[in-house]
Parts: C-alpha cells; sequence; structure tokens
C-alpha cells in the first residue's frame, strides 16, 4: 500500500521523481523509500527530469507567483528562470536539455489561454513559441510534433466524460513540415501525450475510464494498454523506454513492452508538518454569530467550530468536540440554557444535535428527519424550533421533551422557506414562501409572506406582493408585521446608453395585524404613553386574517436596497445597501467590505436616525435588548435602537468585541476527512438530477474516501475532492479557495513591453499601448515625459544590470507596483535614468491591444463598413466591455459579435436584448443629418464568433445568438457547460464547493448542451500554423460573411423618402363640397 498522496510523476531510466507533501521526491522505478529533494517555502509540482537524468524541472512558488524552477536531480539549490507570474501547466525539456519548454498565461491577453514557451536552462529570456493555445507538446528527432490542447486548468479526471469544445484532443505535424492536422480520435478527453518506439502515448477516458493508451501518429492502430475502472489514470510522462503515472493516488510504471503496468510500492518518509497542529484567526473564518438570547454574550461559528463568549470579558466557552466534527447553525433556545446546531462529521450525513452549554457532555442527537436544512429559528418562549430544508420543507420541531417530535407543516414545490421569524408570544412563524407561476406548473421569481399557525400548523397568506417580498419581523409588541418590500419602480436614465434602470427598488412596510389597531408613523399612541418604557409582562400577538393584505403601510422613508427590517421597543431597524459598482474579483469574497447603513425608524413619529455605517449583516437578541452586527471581519454589540459609540477599540465603550479572545486550533488531520464527507454529501443533496444520472454515489465515497486519510497537503486534499467531484461528469462542480499556507507573495513587476535579445543587449521590441488615459492599463513607458521608443536598450533596473542570464523579470521581481529606476538608452546617446512605477500585471493592456487590434483588422478590411466588439464574460466586466464597444461601433452597416474566450456568468440576455434592438428608420431634424432610430439602435447585419472557451452563459450567449435570429455562428464548439450553481456553501477553512443544481433545458435543443456545447453554423478550426502564420482564420471568416450578408442588403434601405408638404391645399369653388 503507497504511502500519503504521490501525484506528477517523471522518470529517466531507473529514478522516479514525484511530487508528495508539496514538495519533489526520488524513488527507484523498482519501488522503495523516497528521499526528498525539496524542502520549500512553497508548493512544488510538474516536475520534469532532463534527458540525461542530472536535473529536474518544476513549477515552483517560492517567491509567490507561480513561475518555473530548476534543480540538481541530487537536490540543492532551486534556480528561478522564469518570473512570467501566471499559470504554468507543464513543464518539459527539448531533446539536447538546453532548453526547457512549458505552458503558460504570460503575456496572454486572457488568463485562460495557455501557449507554449521556451526558455535556456541556464537562463535568460523566455520565448513564445508560436503555436497558440497548447497544454503541452512534444517532438521527436525527425520532427514529428504533437501538440496537445484542451481545458487550460482541468483535466479529464476534474469532469470525468467530458466531451464538450475544451475535451482534450492532439494536433499532430507528423512529416515535420509545420503543417498540423488535428487528430479526429478516439472521441473522449485525450491528453499528456509522449512519444515512444514509433507511437504517440496518451490519456483517454473515450472507454468510460482514463486510461493508458497509444496509436500510430497517422492515427492507426489504435491499443489500450492499462485497465483501470475504479480511478483515472492521469499525470502520465515517460523517457525514451518507459511512462510513469498516476492513478488512485498510487504511481504506476508502465513498460510498452509489457502487457501490464506495475505499481510502484512507494514509502514516503514523512516529517507531516503540514498536518501539525496550528491556531488561526477566528474572524478570518468566521460563517456566523448570533447573540446569546439575552444579549450578554455572543456564540460564534468559526472554522466549524462552536464558541460562546460574554461581550466584553471572561473565559471562552468551546461547544462540541474539539475536533473533527463541524457545526452550523447554532440555534439558542428560549431561556439560553439549550444550544442545537447541526453537525457533521466524516461519516457523511449531517444531523441536529443539542450541544452542551455548562457541562462536558457529548452532544446529545436530535432525531429529526429533515435534510439539506437551510435555517432553523427558535421560539422565544418555549422549547421549539422551526426548521426549513433546500427542498422546500418547514417543519416545526418541540424539543421539550425525551424526543423530539416533529410536524410538518409546508412542502413548497417551488423554492426553500426562508427568512423564517417567530411572533413574540412564539404563536405565529412568519416566513418568505416562493411562488409558482399562476398556472402553478412552475417556479416564479416572486416571494410572499405566509405565516403558520403554530398551535394548528394552519398556513396564511399575509401578503400580495407586486414583484417580490421578503424578509418579515415582529414588531415587539406584536402589534405589526415588518417586511422588506419590492413595490415601487422608480427608475433612473442612464449616462452612458439609452437605458433606465431600478436603481434603489426596495422599502419597508408595516402589515398591521389587529384590525381595529393604529396604523404605524401616525404620532404617539396617549392610551399607552404612561407605560411607554416598560416591557409588558407577556405580548400576545392578535392577527385578524381578513383582509391582512390590504393592512399594509409603507415606512415613511427614501426608497434604498434595505435588505434586513428588525422590530424592538418602540422602533424598527433597517438595514439599507447603497448601489456599489461590481468588482468581479470580489463576486466570491466572503469578507468583502462591508458597505451597509444601520439605521432607526421610530414607530411613532417616523423619525430617521443612523445607528452604524460599513455594516455587512445584524442579528437581534430574542429578548428584543441588543444588536450584534458584522463589519467586515468584526462583531459589534448595541443596545437595541440606540446609535453605535465613537472608536474602533474593542470594549464596552465602543461594543466592539474582542475575537482574539477565541483560540481556533486546526488539526487539518480531523478537518480534512470531514470536509471531504461534506463536499460528498452537499453533491448529493444538492445535484440537479435526484438519482445522481445513475452514479452509486455512495460508491463514489467508498472508493474516494481513504484518499482522504492519506492527503498531506491543502493542495492534494483539494485534488481529491475536484477529482471526486467530476465523477458527476457534470460542468459547474468546483472547489476553490480554501486555508492554504501562507508562503512569501512577491509581487512582479511588468514594463508592459516585450524585448528582443541583441547579443547581450535587450531591446523595447514593443510597448503596449493598451488604455494610455488609465495609467493601471498601459504600459509606464507611455507616460509623458519619459521618451523610451520601440529599439532602445534596456541597460538596467534600479541600477542593476540585464544581461543574457539576467533578464528584465528578474530585476524587477518584487517590483509590482513600485516605482522604479531604468537605465536606457537610444542609439548612441549616453545612458539615461527614468523613473516610472512598474505594473503588477500586464493581463488588462494585452487585452485591450487585442481587442484593438482585431477593431483595426475589420474597419480596415471593409473600408470601415463593419464594426467589431468582443465580450470577454458574461459578467460585470464583459457587460461593460460589450457596451464599450457597442457604443463605439453600433453605427456601422454590420457587425461582429465576438463571443470567444467569453467565461460565462449571467447576463446574456441583456446583451442579446440590445442587440436585438435593430434599426427601423431614421430620425430627421432640420439642422442635422439623419440618425438611427430606435436610438441606441443597431444594424441588422451581424455574424458571430465563439470557440471552445465560450462556456457557461457563453455557451448560452452564443446558443441564443443564433437562435434569436441576429446571425451565423462562426468558430469552433463552445465548452458546454450550462447547469448553474448558487455561490452558498464553505466549508470550515473556506473553501467554496459548488453543485451543479440549475440544468438548463432549451426548446430547440433540450439538454444538448451541457457536455457538448454549441455547434457553430459555420465551422473554422484555429490551427497551428494559422497561428505560426499571423492569421485568423475564424474573424478572417467572420468578415467574410458579414461582408456577404451586406451585400444582400438594398443599398439605399434607409434613405429618406420624399419630404410631406405641409401647406393647405388650393381653396376649391363652392359647391364642390
Amino acid at each position: 500500500m503507497a504511502d500519503g498522496y504521490p501525484r506528477f510523476p517523471t522518470i529517466h531510466s531507473d529514478n522516479v521523481v514525484f511530487v508528495a507533501e508539496d514538495d519533489l521526491w526520488s524513488v527507484p522505478a523498482k519501488g522503495g523509500t523516497a528521499r526528498r529533494i525539496t524542502s520549500g517555502k512553497a508548493a512544488a509540482t510538474a516536475p520534469a527530469l532532463s534527458p540525461d537524468g542530472s536535473r529536474i524541472a518544476y513549477v515552483g512558488r517560492e517567491d509567490g507567483p507561480s513561475d518555473l524552477y530548476v534543480i540538481d536531480a541530487d537536490g540543492g539549490r532551486p534556480r528561478r528562470l522564469t518570473h512570467l507570474a501566471g499559470t504554468i501547466g507543464w513543464v518539459g525539456w527539448d531533446s539536447d536539455g538546453t532548453h526547457l519548454l512549458f505552458s503558460s498565461n504570460g503575456s496572454a491577453f486572457n488568463a485562460r489561454a495557455l501557449s507554449l514557451w521556451r526558455v535556456p536552462a541556464q537562463g535568460g529570456q523566455p520565448q513564445p513559441l508560436p503555436y497558440g493555445p497548447a497544454l503541452s507538446m512534444c517532438r521527436d528527432a525527425d520532427g514529428l510534433t504533437v501538440i496537445a490542447r484542451g481545458h487550460p486548468t482541468r483535466s479529464a479526471a476534474y469532469q470525468k466524460r467530458y466531451r464538450g469544445g475544451t475535451a482534450g484532443h492532439l494536433w499532430i505535424d507528423a512529416a515535420g513540415s509545420g503543417e498540423f492536422e488535428r487528430m479526429p480520435e478516439p472521441h473522449g478527453f485525450v491528453e499528456n501525450p509522449h512519444l515512444l518506439g514509433g507511437r504517440v502515448y496518451f490519456l483517454s477516458d473515450h472507454e468510460g475510464t482514463g486510461n493508458v493508451y497509444s496509436y500510430l501518429p497517422d492515427g492507426t492502430d489504435l491499443r489500450r494498454h492499462t485497465d483501470h475502472a475504479d480511478f483515472y489514470a492521469r499525470h502520465l510522462s515517460g523517457d525514451d523506454s518507459r511512462l510513469v503515472y498516476s492513478c488512485g493516488g498510487r504511481l504506476y510504471l508502465l513498460d510498452p513492452q509489457a502487457d501490464e503496468p506495475t505499481a510502484i510500492e512507494v514509502r514516503i518518509p514523512s516529517s507531516d508538518k503540514h498536518r501539525a497542529r496550528r491556531y488561526v484567526s477566528a474572524s478570518e473564518f468566521m460563517h456566523r454569530s448570533v447573540p446569546t438570547p439575552d444579549g450578554s454574550g455572543v456564540t460564534v461559528q468559526t472554522r466549524g467550530k462552536l464558541f460562546t463568549l460574554k461581550n466584553w470579558d471572561g473565559p471562552v466557552w468551546q461547544h462540541g468536540a474539539a475536533d473533527g466534527v463541524a457545526y452550523r447553525l447554532p440555534t439558542w433556545l428560549a431561556g439560553g440554557e439549550r444550544l442545537v446546531a447541526l453537525a457533521s462529521s466524516k461519516e457523511r450525513e449531517e444531523s441536529l444535535v443539542e450541544l452542551d452549554t455548562e457541562d462536558v457532555e457529548p452532544p446529545r442527537p436530535l432525531d429529526v428527519d429533515i435534510t439539506a436544512v437551510s435555517e432553523i429559528v427558535a421560539s422565544p418562549i418555549d422549547a421549539r424550533i422551526a426548521i426549513s430544508s433546500y427542498r422546500g420543507d418547514l417543519a416545526i420541531v418541540d424539543l421539550d421533551g425525551d424526543l423530539p417530535r416533529t410536524r410538518l407543516v409546508d412542502a413548497d414545490p417551488y423554492g426553500p422557506p426562508s427568512h423564517l421569524t417567530f411572533s413574540p408570544d412564539g404563536r405565529w412563524i412568519a416566513y418568505l414562501r416562493p411562488m409558482g407561476t399562476p398556472d402553478g406548473t412552475e417556479s416564479g421569481e416572486v416571494g410572499q409572506i405566509n405565516l403558520i399557525e403554530v398551535a394548528t400548523g394552519r398556513r396564511h397568506v399575509v401578503t400580495e406582493p407586486v414583484r417580490s417580498d421578503e424578509r418579515p419581523h415582529f414588531d415587539r409588541d406584536g402589534r405589526y408585521l415588518f417586511f422588506i418590500g419590492h413595490r415601487e419602480f422608480s427608475s433612473v436614465y442612464q449616462r452612458l446608453d439609452f437605458e433606465l434602470a431600478f436603481t434603489w427598488g426596495s422599502r419597508p412596510y408595516a402589515v398591521v395585524l389587529d384590525a381595529t389597531a393604529a396604523a404605524p408613523f401616525t404620532g404617539p399612541d396617549e392610551s399607552t404613553s404612561d407605560t411607554a418604557d416598560t416591557e409588558p409582562a407577556a405580548v400576545e400577538v392578535h392577527i385578524d386574517l381578513d383582509g391582512l393584505a390590504d393592512r399594509v403601510v409603507p415606512f415613511p422613508v427614501e426608497e434604498k436596497r434595505y435588505e434586513k427590517v428588525l422590530g424592538v421597543k418602540g422602533k424598527a431597524i433597517v438595514l439599507s445597501q447603497a448601489p456599489q459598482p461590481v468588482d468581479s474579483s470580489r463576486i466570491f469574497d466572503r469578507n468583502a467590505a462591508s458597505t451597509g447603513v444601520l439605521e432607526s425608524v421610530d414607530l411613532a413619529t417616523g423619525t430617521v436616525e443612523k445607528i452604524a455605517d460599513a455594516v455587512g449583516d445584524v442579528w437581534l437578541s430574542s429578548d428584543g435588548s441588543t444588536l450584534l452586527y458584522r463589519s467586515g471581519q468584526r462583531l459589534r454589540v448595541l443596545k437595541a435602537g440606540d446609535k453605535a459609540p465613537e472608536g474602533d477599540a474593542a470594549g464596552r465603550d465602543t461594543g466592539w468585541i474582542d475575537l482574539d479572545r477565541i483560540k481556533v486550533s486546526v488539526d487539518v488531520a480531523s478537518e480534512w476527512p470531514q470536509m471531504f464527507a461534506e463536499a460528498w454529501r452537499l453533491q448529493g443533496e444538492h445535484f440537479w438530477l435526484a438519482d445522481m444520472g445513475g452514479i452509486d454515489w455512495n460508491d463514489v465515497y467508498r472508493r474516494y474516501s481513504p484518499l482522504a486519510e492519506r492527503v498531506t497537503t491543502r493542495s492534494e486534499f483539494s485534488d481529491l475532492v475536484w477529482e471526486m467531484q467530476g465523477e458527476l461528469g457534470n460542468s459547474h462542480a468546483y472547489e476553490m479557495f480554501g486555508d492554504y499556507p501562507s508562503g512569501p507573495q512577491y509581487r512582479q513587476g511588468f514594463l508592459g513591453v516585450e524585448y528582443t535579445l541583441d547579443g547581450d543587449t535587450y531591446r523595447i521590441a514593443k510597448i503596449l499601448e493598451g488604455d494610455r488615459w488609465n495609467p493601471a492599463k498601459t504600459s509606464p513607458l507611455n507616460r509623458p515625459g519619459v521618451n523610451v521608443k520601440v529599439g532602445d536598450e534596456l541597460v538596467a533596473v534600479n541600477g542593476q544590470v540585464v544581461d543574457r542570464s539576467t533578464p528584465p523579470g528578474d530585476r524587477l521581481a518584487d517590483l509590482g507596483g513600485q516605482e522604479v529606476w531604468l537605465t536606457v538608452r537610444s542609439g548612441d546617446e549616453a545612458p539615461r535614468r527614468v523613473k516610472v512605477k512598474a505594473l503588477t500585471s500586464e493581463l488588462a493592456i494585452r487585452y485591450r491591444d487585442w481587442v484593438e487590434g482585431n477593431r483595426r483588422l475589420v474597419h480596415e478590411a471593409t473600408d470601415g463598413r463593419i464594426g467589431y466588439l468582443h465580450i470577454p464574460d458574461m459578467g460585470a466586466d464583459g457587460f461593460s466591455e460589450f457596451h464599450r464597444g457597442l457604443l463605439a461601433e453600433e453605427s456601422r452597416d454590420g457587425l461582429i459579435v465576438d463571443l470567444r474566450f467569453n467565461g460565462g456568468g449571467h447576463v446574456s440576455p441583456l446583451l442579446l436584448d440590445r442587440l436585438a434592438r435593430t434599426r427601423t428608420g431614421s430620425t430627421f431634424s432640420r439642422h442635422a443629418k439623419p440618425s438611427r432610430y430606435p436610438t441606441g439602435s443597431v444594424t441588422d447585419v451581424m455574424v458571430g464568433l465563439t470557440n471552445e472557451n465560450a462556456g457557461s452563459d457563453g455557451d448560452l450567449g452564443s446558443h441564443h445568438f443564433r437562435e434569436r435570429g441576429l446571425g451565423p455562428l462562426i468558430g469552433t464548439r463552445t465548452w458546454g457547460g450550462t447547469v448553474g450553481i448558487s455561490v452558498r456553501d464553505f466549508l470550515v477553512d473556506n473553501t467554496l464547493v459548488t453543485q451543479p443544481a440549475f440544468a438548463m433545458h432549451l426548446t430547440a435543443n433540450g439538454w444538448g448542451i451541457e457536455n457538448h456545447g454549441v455547434e457553430p453554423d459555420i465551422e473554422v478550426q484555429y490551427a497551428p500554423q494559422d497561428h505560426v502564420n499571423g492569421v485568423d482564420p475564424q474573424l478572417a471568416r467572420g468578415i467574410q460573411e458579414v461582408l456577404s450578408l451586406l451585400d444582400t442588403q438594398p443599398a439605399d434601405r434607409y434613405a429618406l423618402w420624399p419630404f410631406p408638404g405641409k401647406a393647405a391645399p388650393p381653396l376649391p369653388p363652392r359647391g364642390n363640397g
């Protein structure tokens, strides 16, 4: 049985090098005890032994970014060879060992676009190879060259049986002539090619599971060499006689002369340093916090553990198991002596438990038959909770006996009940209930406030929403039920395009529960003024159900984006968010900056007072005395309704809680099996097909869970979860983020230029343009006064000379975002110094230059008649770029809409609607030439470009571009991933796992896009030789097609008709009318 979790093997003769514990190790090919080669500060991966076996190239992060390193095979000090600071996917050597080959997104205009590079093994300037997108390559002495293409970051094992546009495939130049041919077979995911004995060896899953195959360079004589059925063969590599690969956490040796592969039994003498116990910040991993019922303390859910502490001082109590169990949704029962929560361990299932609050007792399981729980809320009066599930169930659970008693009170087929809240007397539950379409056959997008009568379980409708109602909460005195309503449509004109938007969209409302009671905000109630400051001994909520929806009163506040409303004594607390520009880099960030404003509204007068700003969320203690709010990663306690005091220091005077009092220990050896089981369980609960598409999901757990006990680093755990979720064979089953070791973070500097090496001299070959008006998106050499031009020599950076073995990237290490001195020389002039600010990335600049280069090409090829725009994704960035391009090009006679490399999102319907606003006429005025009508309309002569890297909503955008009749689609088959996700489930270490939950069934082709992609109307491949020749055949065909379409349109179709006459006709003689 192999130790650890070895991966990425490479072989030379009898020496096998592999990765385990994020380091490089060496073991004889026959097996044995491994020897550690590296012991770096950061992870090493993708090793490749040199042709003579003396050196190892690998991908490392010793200085922060991923770059290429080389080390002696016996060990020693590694040397960094590249400073591209991007993604490196594969590493290899040329045949004589003088140069390294690798794939990288360095100098790419798209972060997912990997291509091939070459760098001297002794150091120097890396040079891109001209073959275009590629993951790896191999070449023999006769020039036969094989290039692998496919998904840039996900191998076959990460989405098993994937057959979409980015499925791995090979391009082969069999004659060494430079003319590549795409190999059509086998029809699977082909990757990791290796030339050996006149055959092309590779991995493929075309027979259902990833195994090693080979064929002749012409694609004939296909043979399978391995028979793995439980796990995919991965990471195939080899020398000139044998192959190695990994499979199911083991290494294998494959001799082509043998019938079967041989397992390499490896003993890894681990130091287990990555699994040593450590302590982490409670605030960094805080997923939930709730005030205790009397507001004197707070319970914090952090790193899957539960801690309760008094607000200002005293010890901290940890509830439940110390390690290996993750708790969520902690909920205090009335009285503050009992705490319940959901608990999950490596045993897969999640259960409701009651936790110790004073005595050291193990958690008590509570047998409640509800799974996929979404919310828990406790009655303020008795030992009773309400539970909702993502499956649409709403249940009341009585916990006052030896065994819990569960009553199902709602089962909503349209979505999960949410925003549960009890009335002050515990007799009613208000909640948001999703509504269906009028005929009940489909889910809608409308939420309605409902009531459950606890004693009987009867359900009653509270509101009749205009758009949607949400976030109910009872007034402390039981007079009103507050909610947030989307009922007003106040539109705002946009400044850049002819559009209006509903910028705010909501307001808090109050439902008057008693038909005889006065409405709020009408002045003090004189009958109760003498006792206004006295909390009643008991509140009894009286609700007149008849006419309830007609007793809705708006709060006298501005329309905003309200997120929450809470009832406190004499006031309502409202949380609102101002519209913010969308930061696409933070869409998955749990700890994004808090921007909300917390205010109180007097229920008698309607007076609004600000309590605090920079608020992310807010909670109320069950006795109504205390507010707890989150700001970023901090918590603050306030007396309900009071304004927040000044000050940032923790303590009673400011209300800030010192979360450093919580000491959170981490034992990843216990944590990772639990996290693995939770990721598996979440897929079982939320995957869009109840039968998991016929997959035996329990068997998947049986096969993969033992590996969760063997992983030794966070990156190994990530790899395991990806492969386990990959068994679904579905898109959007992601694992992201998490608590990785914090290594060095040196920011690489860039100058936004390309170089040529002239002897030992680096000359400026190209200065990137980007947006010259934006310093962050253009080369700093474009700044006025710098006066550096193409052909100038770069002599030194900050006084340190650059030369053949020490390229500019080496001198710019850790200088990203910093001002630097460049020594430059123009011609025969003396060297001079210029000061510039180094960039941290060139990606945005290169993207802008790629787009503008395509636009110029289209304009030049069509005499300006045809416009061009690119849509990089279907999120906020893509929405912005679409409009930037469209508003510049909309007046041209034809349009090329480029969807290639579209990273997906959700706004494709908005963009396609905009493209469908085609011109139907002209607007004429006396003092100006005619203009298009409707305003902002575009030509109806369009073509779309797409490729294999257009995915998710990029798939759907490509599909609907054609289906809506906007124009033909040109390029290659798209990615094929249309089952959507919610950003919802984070594991204890902040790992995000996503479950494919929302499948798209399209009237034109049913489920056909998922795992296949969108077929273009006109297929145009982009071969390696096209890149070598500097041509874009897809764009060229787009120009040809749009001009052809334009030729079919009448040249004068928008010509003005004769002007109408407005003069009165001559007056006819009398008697004629």
